[in-house]
């Protein structure tokens, strides 16, 4: 079972400002929930790719176990920046915290609602226990909002909580709770494995199934069946001194997506 609500979220970028010692390279903490999440995709590309080490800059991840835990850290002055929900940040700034919100990650919520086999529907979670990240995390706000507008009141379920995503998933999938709220991949984990357990049909990106589908354990469904438009980043280390080949590339990309002729 898979619900989702579209609507607005932020995943927000929390920052002290904090004097630093001029070095070659700069050292930066940031805290992250549990191991990291598809936020912070960007930023593992860049450590990769060599860009931050190009602007002499190297980052040290630490991790929390809730958003809330991370905007604390970073409030106390432990960590240069964190990834945190914008609950969080909006509560810490409400309470005069030495904080500064400076870039919101997303928005269109990605956060899924997937049950274990035996709920069909949202009424099925009745007196059941519901996971999500914290009696004050975003995902309460969402999950609320979704089983309100499902015919699912307050009180009619019991919560317990855990801070990461990854936890969340373990415990659904472990069987110790009736649903739980999921953000990316973990939500598309939990589609691809019940669909591959012949539990129904899922909606997927390719990069989430690519070895189910080779194996032949999913098959390709509705090819004509879009998923709506999204934003795609293109990065590069400076457009002074641009390779020709790399403008070329850019504008054929460009020209791809404004046209709707990428591959899937």
């Amino acid at each position: 079972m898979s619900f989702v609500r579209r609507d607005i979220a932020a995943v927000v970028l929390s920052v002290v400002v904090a004097s630093q010692a001029i070095a070659q390279v700069t050292t930066i903490s940031i805290g992250t929930v549990g191991g990291g999440n598809t936020l912070e995709w960007p930023l593992y590309i860049a450590a990769m790719k060599g860009f931050l080490e190009q602007e002499k800059l190297a980052l040290d991840w630490v991790g929390a176990q809730s958003s809330a835990a991370v905007m604390q850290q970073v409030a106390a002055g432990s960590l240069n920046l964190g990834t945190t929900g914008l609950a969080d940040s909006l509560r810490a700034a409400g309470k005069g915290a030495p904080t500064r919100l400076v870039r919101i990650g997303v928005g269109v919520s990605p956060y899924e609602v997937v049950g274990a086999r035996s709920v069909k529907s949202w009424a099925d979670l009745r007196q059941k226990t519901v996971m999500i990240g914290g009696a004050k995390d975003i995902t309460r706000l969402y999950f609320e909002d979704m089983a309100r507008a499902n015919g699912l009141g307050l009180g009619e379920y019991d919560y317990v909580f855990a801070g990461s995503t990854a936890a969340r998933f373990s415990a659904l999938t472990s069987g110790s709770v009736a649903a739980t709220i999921l953000f990316p991949p973990f939500n598309f984990l939990a589609l691809r494995d019940a669909a591959v357990a012949g539990l129904g049909v899922a909606l997927l990106p390719d990069h989430a199934c690519r070895r189910e589908l080779a194996s032949g354990a999913l098959a390709h469904v509705f090819p004509q069946w879009l998923t709506e438009d999204g934003i795609v980043h293109l990065v590069f280390t400076t457009r002074r001194g641009l390779p020709p080949v790399v403008r070329a590339f850019i504008d054929h990309l460009a020209g791809a997506f404004r046209h709707g002729k990428v591959a899937s």
